[in-house]
């Protein structure tokens, strides 16, 4: 309930002040977007159930930095940051899409 709280007031704030926190919102959308996918990769890749913790805990803060990284990078090129962004939307939707409406027509 306090996440839903959070993002409903985040999304009131950039619905009505959102040209003023586009890079800030760039920055911080590209920065987890990064996060989750380098640790999605090497988990699906490398990593298995028998891997040792402190491998874990590299992964982690090693896509913690890149994460920031791209996030800087896409807040300095706006129309790159707002394209990328865009198009995981997109993926997202398309994923909701899938899984409410074309999976029940099986």
């Amino acid at each position: 309930m306090l996440w839903g709280v959070f993002f409903i007031a985040s999304g009131l704030l950039l619905c009505f002040a959102g040209r003023k926190l586009i890079k800030p919102s760039v920055c911080v959308a590209g920065t987890f977007s990064t996060i989750t996918l380098a640790l999605i990769l090497f988990y699906a890749i490398f990593l298995s159930k028998n891997t040792k913790t402190w491998v874990f805990w590299v992964v982690l803060v090693v896509s913690i930095v890149v994460g920031i990284v791209v996030g800087l990078i896409l807040s300095k090129f706006i129309k790159l940051g707002a394209a990328i962004l865009a198009g995981w939307g997109g993926f997202a939707l398309g994923l909701l899409i899938n899984n409410a409406l074309l999976s029940q027509a099986q």
